[in-house]
């Protein structure tokens, strides 16, 4: 997994856009929007003391490049089912 620089990160994180069925976001080394999660998993040690973090690693499928995107839990709304 290559590191990322400053520039990279700041703008990655400032495009993300989250949408239903779409990851909102590119690559951030080659730009790309075909990306896929290759593994979730619950972040342990220090950061998890802090609260509900999910760690998602992200492969960019045309340079080949990973990343890891990591969220915090922050709230949770009820909905209701249309049906």
């Amino acid at each position: 997994m290559s590191e990322l620089t400053k520039k990279q990160k700041k703008a990655y994180l400032k495009e993300f856009q989250p949408k239903v069925g779409h990851f909102g976001r590119k690559c951030p080394f080659c730009g790309s929007h075909d990306h896929v999660l290759k593994l979730n998993r619950e972040v342990s040690g220090e950061l998890a003391e802090l609260g509900t973090w999910i760690r998602f690693d992200v492969e960019c499928q045309k340079c080949l490049e990973c990343w890891q995107d990591i969220y915090k839990l922050v709230d949770v709304e009820g909905y209701e089912d249309e049906d």
